[in-house]
């Protein structure tokens, strides 16, 4: 759903640009509002593209390494939601505003409208979940043996582990499926590439630390 929703920003921009381009008339404002939408597009195919080939390539690494320094949050459920809630609001602009087709500007609105909504929601949902986790393996933990050595004999567990750990604490063996693992194991690691899928023992540490609950 998420490529869905970058390839339609991407295709809204490039066919309201060859529309001005075509119907042209002096107007920068216009102009920097189609290349930003353009660009936001552009990145989310960056973000989403499920291509192997095409995610490994240094060019994509180097542009994901950058968003996971600078916008994190586009990494997240919920940030990718509010993210695709703005680009609908621009989507709406570019197609209904300007009356370059309004039914298309209503239809493409409402999906992305959509999307952010459940993305937010999901996230939310994920979020919950895992802080239960959390709380269920703070509450296990003695002073001898903190959270984050409880289920480690290593220097990082392997997400069947993890997903061992979820079922042993919280008593639920079905808490997240494996999609859902991937996306948890994700937002734990500190870094934007974890082939191995794996948590090592300084991101548990962090993730059990006193503070805010972490958001997928």
């Amino acid at each position: 759903k998420n490529v869905a929703g970058a390839c339609l920003v991407t295709t809204t921009a490039l066919g309201t640009v060859i529309h001005w381009l075509r119907n042209f008339t002096f107007a920068p404002a216009t102009f920097f509002f189609e290349l930003f939408l353009c660009v936001f597009g552009v990145v989310m195919l960056v973000l989403d593209t499920p291509v192997p080939h095409v995610q490994k390539h240094p060019h994509i690494q180097a542009v994901r390494l950058q968003v996971y320094k600078f916008a994190l949050f586009m990494t997240r459920f919920w940030g990718r939601g509010v993210w695709y809630l703005f680009l609908a609001t621009m989507v709406f602009g570019a197609l209904w505003d300007t009356g370059i087709n309004w039914v298309l500007g209503g239809i493409c609105t409402l999906y992305l409208t959509i999307l952010g909504i459940f993305a937010i929601g999901k996230g939310a949902l994920m979020s919950h979940k895992l802080n239960r986790v959390r709380e269920r393996i703070l509450d296990q933990q003695t002073p001898n043996r903190p959270g984050h050595l409880q289920y480690m004999s290593g220097s990082s567990i392997s997400m069947p582990q993890f997903k061992v750990m979820v079922e042993q604490a919280t008593k639920e063996p079905n808490l997240f499926n494996d999609d859902e693992l991937v996306y948890v194991i994700n937002a734990l690691s500190f870094s934007p590439y974890n082939e191995g899928q794996v948590v090592t023992a300084d991101e548990m540490q962090y993730w059990l630390a006193p503070g805010p609950p972490l958001l997928v």
